[in-house]
């Protein structure tokens, strides 16, 4: 289950990285402030993942910190997300991972 959050997570901060950067490119982008912040969440996710990798109970830490935020946050932004033109199943798909990722990093909490 560790590894299995642990790669979850890369491929989250991933994702989030390369959506950031198709939406700053897009004709109408975000505000930079929240390009800049989505960019250092992906950078941080995936920072996370690896050390989980590496078995650092740091890494497992944060990562279960980041992730509850990030679900809240994304809780409280899916109307808006959706009206900004991502389809609402694309916008509860996302969510989804990210609550299955917070349930496979407090499951694996003993391999840390």
């Amino acid at each position: 289950m560790a590894r299995i959050a642990a790669v979850l997570a890369v491929v989250i901060g991933c994702t989030l990285g390369g959506w950031t950067i198709v939406r700053a490119l897009d004709d109408r982008p975000p505000p930079a402030a929240l390009v800049l912040a989505l960019l250092a969440a992906a950078g941080i996710e995936i920072a996370t993942g690896v050390l989980m990798i590496a078995r650092a109970r740091a890494g497992w830490a944060f990562a279960v910190s980041l992730n509850v935020l990030l679900a809240v946050a994304a809780v409280l932004a899916i109307p808006a997300i959706v009206r900004g033109g991502i389809p609402a199943p694309v916008a509860s798909a996302a969510l989804g991972t990210l609550v299955i990722l917070v349930a496979l990093l407090v499951v694996s909490k003993d391999a840390f």
